[in-house]
């Protein structure tokens, strides 16, 4: 709810900056590939529930990686795995109770969120960091 509240926050203000939602799916170590520093020998390996529907966290990251280089996507977006839990990342219909809550209840959740925070998010183009280079 927060990161289709901040893109519409984001356009009101005028940045050029978007927010949009990815989901990995399932991704366990079991399936990675083998690769020095990140799994390797030195990998304890734990036996997954998961693993025979999985894939590799490597290939879980692909929804991300696609939100933040693909020209194609939009702000307030939601990107996941194809298969639900692995596969091609691609766009999906986002929940309609995360996507387009009730004003208030977005607006609820982002001040609490600022009260957790213990700081105001300010979205505004005066505050944008290119607005004050000049």
């Amino acid at each position: 709810m927060f990161a289709f509240e901040l893109d519409r926050r984001l356009r009101a203000a005028g940045l050029p900056v978007v927010s949009v939602v990815t989901r990995p799916g399932v991704g366990v170590d079991a399936k990675t590939p083998l690769r020095p520093g990140i799994r390797d020998t030195t990998t304890p390996y734990q036996r997954n529930p998961y693993t025979p529907w999985a894939q590799g966290k490597d290939t879980a990251a692909w929804a991300s990686v696609r939100a933040l280089t693909d020209p194609a996507v939009h702000g307030g977006e939601y990107y996941a795995p194809s298969g639900r839990l692995r596969g091609v990342p691609m766009m999906v219909p986002p929940f309609a109770r995360t996507a387009t809550p009730p004003s208030d209840l977005a607006a609820r959740v982002w001040r609490q969120l600022e009260e957790l925070a213990g700081t105001a998010i300010p979205l505004s183009a005066a505050s944008s960091p290119r607005a004050a280079a000049g």
